[in-house]
């Protein structure tokens, strides 16, 4: 493994990685979104694809641990590259004024951080319940009608109840709305820059590469942003 450790403290080695956990990430965030927009199916929607996402078992953790693991190896080697980038200017500006730099890449490191902490409080509350285990005990009555039509009652946890009581607490939806603009930010950024870092460009259409980090991170953020916000409201859950 020292080639790979070595592969990643060298700068074309640390930049890759960076791309490809942010890819990693996108496709969970949009995989996730796609399973919360339920909510606005309803309880059953909901919860039945929760039910069906615990049926994965040890698959489901295998993808937890990982998308843990990409977050932190993200931003760790995103302070890493920013660290040895300042340290390669040998000449310090006298007055410091970004020209070409956007906020949002100005803020990765700060942005990238408060996400991450945004991630583990995400996994405490709906995951985990340590945040609000009252919530977290909340169970649905369900009944099935078997092949014979015979009746069986069961229960499964209730999600829709446990997102409908946690962003019913006007602390807690402003926390993810404020956690999700600035996860819109990085996205914004960090979609348009892995084209460069993977050496996908071309003048004819870097224009457009540019321009869809901000597009698809507006479209993603716009839509976890209406979970909280429909529900904090009475659109939802109501």
């Amino acid at each position: 493994m020292n080639w790979f450790s070595a592969f990643l403290r060298s700068t074309v080695g640390a930049k890759l990685a960076v791309a490809v956990t942010g890819i990693l990430m996108f496709l969970f965030l949009i995989m996730h979104l796609s399973g919360n927009l339920l909510v606005f199916a309803g309880q059953d929607a909901i919860n039945t694809y929760s039910q069906n996402l615990r049926r994965l078992g040890p698959l489901l953790w295998i993808a937890r641990v990982g998308l843990l693991v990409s977050v932190i190896a993200h931003v760790i080697l995103t302070i890493r590259l920013t660290r040895q980038n300042a340290a390669a200017r040998q000449v310090r500006y006298a007055i410091h004024k970004p020209q070409v730099s956007s906020l949002a890449s100005r803020a990765m490191i700060v942005s990238g951080l408060i996400v991450m902490v945004f991630i583990f409080f995400h996994l405490a509350h709906l995951t985990f319940g340590v945040v609000f285990p009252d919530h977290f005990a909340l169970r649905e009555t369900v009944t099935n009608l078997g092949q014979t039509g015979s009746a069986a009652v069961a229960d499964r946890q209730d999600v829709y109840g446990m997102m409908v009581a946690g962003f019913k607490n006007p602390m807690v939806a402003g926390f993810y709305v404020l956690a999700l603009v600035l996860l819109g930010m990085h996205l914004a950024h960090g979609i348009s820059s892995v084209f460069q870092t993977l050496g996908v460009n071309h003048p004819k259409y870097n224009g457009v590469l540019r321009k869809s980090g901000p597009a698809l991170a507006t479209v993603i953020i716009l839509g976890f942003i209406s979970i909280p916000l429909a529900i904090l409201f009475g659109a939802v859950g109501a």
